[in-house]
């Protein structure tokens, strides 16, 4: 955590002070973890990555969709196939190898429903405050090839961001700051904390 903090602030990201318990040992699941809070909410974290990989001459496509993986003669990925938002195909080949980092299904109920073994029903009656963009896409595509997957049932329903923005709500700050406990209308508990 320590090393990926620095290499944050070595790409200009300005952080709040740290809130919290300090961070417990990775058993321990019951006690929060510290929270360090970028300057500028989430999209700083974005902004500083993207400054930083500008500078070292990244190209970075946006709006730009994969739409397929590229695998050689072995099944061994080796680049995808993109579109962009105005048509325009694009090829990327990997040289030493491809990491899919797509984020949940949370806002996909026909995935939520699939893959629900936690809940009655997490059909449309169910809301979700991710992003209309969290569909499972990158994880249906990897599946599509034999990509194995795991905790499939652990569906994020409940990150308390605004959908437009990505930017936390404040209700969110406070439970990670341990001072508020999220309780439903009888008063009783239906989140695990942090």
């Amino acid at each position: 955590m320590k090393k990926r903090y620095a290499a944050l602030l070595m790409t200009g990201a300005l952080f709040l002070s740290a809130c919290g318990p300090k961070p417990a040992a990775p058993s321990s699941a019951d006690t929060p973890a510290e929270t360090t809070w970028p300057v500028g909410d989430g999209p700083a974290y974005v902004d500083a990555l993207e400054a930083k990989a500008r500078e070292l001459g990244v190209d970075i496509y946006l709006q730009t969709e994969a739409t397929d993986l590229i695998q050689d003669d072995s099944g061994r990925v080796i680049g995808v196939n993109a579109l962009n938002k105005n048509g325009a195909a694009f090829t990327f080949n990997a040289g030493k190898g491809v990491i899919i980092a797509s984020g949940g299904f949370g806002n996909n109920i026909e995935m939520r429903q699939e893959y629900n073994t936690m809940w009655p029903t997490l059909d449309e009656s169910i809301p979700s405050t991710n992003s209309p963009a969290i569909t499972g896409d990158g994880i249906r595509m990897a599946a599509g090839i034999g990509a194995n997957t795991v905790g499939m049932e652990h569906i994020q329903l409940y990150p308390v961001n605004n959908p437009a923005t990505g930017n936390y709500y404040y209700i969110d700050y406070a439970r990670l700051n341990s001072t508020a406990l999220p309780v439903n209308k009888e008063g009783k508990r239906f989140v695990h904390g942090l």
